[in-house]
This record gives C-alpha cells, sequence and structure tokens, in this order.
C-alpha cells in the first residue's frame, strides 16, 4: 500500500536527516534538533504520530520499529505537505498542467511570472 511505502521512506528519510546531523555536528555547523519531515500521505503520518492504534503494516515490523523510536524521542516531527506544494512529486507523480509548470519553476528558482 502507499502507506507502507511512505512508512519506509519516512525511515530511509530519517536515516539520511540523521547522518547529516552527525556530519554537521562533526563539522561545528549548526543543525536543527528537531527536525520536521514533510510526508504528503495522511496514513504514514498517522502512523507517526501514533494516532493508529493497530497497524495492518506487519510486514514492515522492523521499520515500524524504528520510526517509533524516532517518533518518540521527537527527534523528527512528520509534517502534512499539499501536493501543490510538495516538490518531489514532479518526478512521482502526473500531475496536471498549472502544477506541473509551479513546481518546475520552483525547482529552477524561476519567479512566478508563468511567461518566463
Amino acid at each position: 500500500s502507499s502507506g507502507a511505502v511512505e512508512v519506509y521512506a519516512a525511515g530511509n528519510a530519517t536515516l539520511e536527516l540523521l547522518h547529516l546531523s552527525y556530519v554537521a555536528s562533526e563539522m561545528e555547523i549548526d543543525f536543527p534538533e528537531v527536525i520536521h519531515l514533510e510526508v504528503d500521505n495522511t496514513t504514514a503520518i498517522a502512523f507517526a504520530k501514533r494516532s493508529v492504534g493497530k497497524s495492518k503494516l506487519k510486514h514492515i515490523d522492523v521499520r515500524q520499529h524504528w520510526v517509533r523510536v524516532i517518533r518518540d524521542k521527537n527527534i523528527i516531527i512528520p509534517r502534512h505537505i499539499n501536493t501543490k506544494d510538495n516538490l518531489a512529486d514532479i518526478f512521482t507523480k502526473v500531475l496536471d498542467k498549472d502544477t506541473f509548470f509551479t513546481l518546475s519553476r520552483q525547482i529552477l528558482m524561476f519567479p512566478d511570472d508563468p511567461h518566463v
């Protein structure tokens, strides 16, 4: 299911973010103590925020445990992001023309003028 995939992706993203925080710490670069992870799947957010009592995601128990540990330590805070604001969706979803051009302009750092 897409919820299972999003939980798996959140686990991977968390690993990468923690790695970056350790590298930044070694280089004495400020890194936020609490990281906001933007997720566009409500099932994954409900799981990460512990608002789901019993999960049907049994096939990813280890990944679930990792997400639970990080969640309980308040290192990562999941936050819902709308598709119209999610830059990653341009690579993973079929988008309507307006959303596609808006996101591509943001990625390429063009102004909001549609004629550019």
